[in-house]
């Protein structure tokens, strides 16, 4: 029987997801700060106001360490489940976390902004990085 051990290094996939979730987390912080643009209207918009982007913002920290955690968890605690589970929970952060900075962008109505392809770049970035992680990560050999 052939050896059924990976050639590749099991730390792949987390090292990865540390990084995407890094990379998201700081995009999701720089565009929470930012001053909504806002159209010359009085009333203005509700998501107007400066804690427009707040709520999305936090939801997508949330969002996104929650993933991190779980991808974590199953990393260290692999077992047959896990093997199959950890490129999903991967690939589920890489899209929550190239999702979130541009909704928490977009959550003053407009995505025009002074650091949009900041955002838009980092959001890019996680989503390679998710394909990248999950084409390179560890596979079992066929048993002969």
């Amino acid at each position: 029987m052939a050896n059924s051990r990976s050639t590749r290094p099991r730390w792949v996939l987390p090292l990865s997801a540390l990084a995407i979730a890094a990379v998201s987390l700081i995009a999701i912080e720089w565009t929470a700060g930012l001053a909504p643009v806002c159209p010359a209207i009085y009333p203005a918009p509700a998501s107007c106001f400066s804690a427009g982007r707040d709520v999305a913002a936090v939801v997508g920290v949330g969002l996104v360490l929650a993933l991190l955690a779980a991808t974590l968890l199953v990393s260290v605690f692999r077992g047959r489940v896990g093997r199959r589970a950890l490129p999903v929970l991967v690939g589920a952060l890489g899209a929550v976390a190239a999702a979130s900075p541009l909704v928490a962008l977009g959550a003053s109505g407009f995505l025009v902004d002074g650091r949009a392809g900041s955002v838009i770049a980092a959001s890019v970035f996680c989503a390679a990085l998710t394909v990248v992680a999950i084409a390179t990560s560890p596979r079992r050999t066929p048993r002969a």
